[in-house]
């Protein structure tokens, strides 16, 4: 048994945190629960739904011990509508959890937190320290372009590796692609021995989507391998993710060499056209025909259902006209990650893939393959 109180706002933070990585469905009623853990001056939650477990931990004022594992949607509405700053949990016979918040209460009925998975963790000494804005940034810049398919299962995460190039900052490297796309960005730090998988290692979307909002609100993030998974720690939060099984593309290869032209254009300026462009895109029609003149960008778009669209937008190149398809919001997600005023696209002649940089995003590279016009 247990009484604890705790502010609400952090508990409601934590138990948002633990909602989301809670099993949507399950033959197994603990997975859909969170387990509340009352130990020395800690309120502990945690969740999992096997593939990512949530660890968090916040300050509270303490008699007693116990766990409790409960659904967390009643709980969260009961924190969201209760208009105290403070709440006050108390847990009763048969798992009855009671919430007091003000002169509103509620009780909630749990379950023995026996059968809640034990997680195993590795020694502190394991962990490397990243900066958690980077990190951030690099998830944002690849994510999207993780491919949801079920027959591309080594496609369905981000691949992280170490990369260590001679003459070069040591740096986590983030890899991503859909097979139509492919974006890289990197993360500084001096020591990634902890990354000692040859080949790197892949990690579903849902993990690093969870990994992410652990980083937020954080300066640095600690991050180690360990048990077949990722495993992330902050000062009262730890995120564990199991790892993806399967061979990563060799992105490297992917990349385009021996590029003859580049187009430089002003990102919130294409974005904006772009953005009007894909007014007609659907499931069945999403590409745009891309007319690069001297000067001058035209991109139009017909959907035989919704009609048709054009825009156009200025551009640095001098080279010879070219006319090729894309799918215009691939070239929006893309743009909405960097922070560059200018973007440049490189290309041959004889290749469709284009190169994407940007100055302001070092580290950051993508690859569009563009789809032949024919004339």
């Amino acid at each position: 048994m247990f009484k604890v109180k705790v502010r609400k706002d952090e508990l409601a933070k934590a138990v948002s945190q633990c909602s989301s990585v809670v099993a949507r469905r399950s033959t197994m009623d603990i997975f859909l629960r969170i387990l509340l853990t009352v130990e020395d001056y800690y309120l502990s939650l945690a969740a999992t739904d096997l593939e990512v477990t949530l660890l968090t931990r916040i300050p509270a004022d303490v008699s007693g011990y116990g766990q409790v594992a409960i659904k967390p949607k009643a709980f969260a509405d009961f924190l969201r509508l209760g208009s105290a700053n403070e709440v006050v949990l108390d847990l009763g016979d048969n798992f009855t959890l009671n919430g007091f918040c003000g002169g509103f209460s509620a009780s909630h009925f749990g379950v023995s937190a026996e059968t809640f998975p034990r997680v195993s963790l590795p020694d502190d000494s394991e962990f490397v320290r990243i900066d958690a804005q980077a990190l951030v940034d690099a998830i944002d810049k690849t994510i999207y372009s993780v491919t949801g398919g079920d027959e591309t299962y080594n496609l369905k995460g981000i691949y992280l590796i170490r990369e260590e190039e001679p003459d070069q900052p040591k740096c986590l490297r983030l890899v991503s692609t859909d097979a139509q796309r492919l974006n890289i960005a990197t993360v500084p730090a001096e020591n990634l021995d902890v990354f000692q998988e040859e080949g790197g290692i892949l990690v579903p979307r849902k993990g690093l989507q969870e990994l992410k909002a652990m980083c937020e609100p954080l300066a640095d993030i600690y991050l180690t391998t360990y048990d077949n998974s990722l495993v992330a720690k902050s000062e009262n939060s730890l995120i564990k993710i199991r790892l993806l099984s399967g061979n990563f593309p060799s992105y490297k290869v992917i990349m385009p060499t021996e590029l003859e032209h580049t187009i430089w254009a002003n990102r919130k300026e294409l974005l904006e056209t772009l953005k009007r462009i894909s007014i007609l895109s659907d499931e069945n029609y999403h590409f745009a025909d891309f007319n690069f003149q001297k000067e001058l960008l035209t991109v139009s778009s017909t959907n035989p259902d919704l009609g048709k669209v054009k825009d156009s937008v200025g551009i640095d190149y001098d080279g010879p006209e070219t006319m090729t398809r894309f799918n215009p919001n691939f070239i929006v997600e893309l743009l909405n990650t960097l922070k560059s005023d200018r973007v440049s696209f490189r290309f041959s002649d004889s290749n469709p893939s284009y190169l994407v940089t940007a100055p302001e995003d070092p580290g950051y590279s993508g690859v569009l393959v563009s789809v032949a016009y024919d004339v």
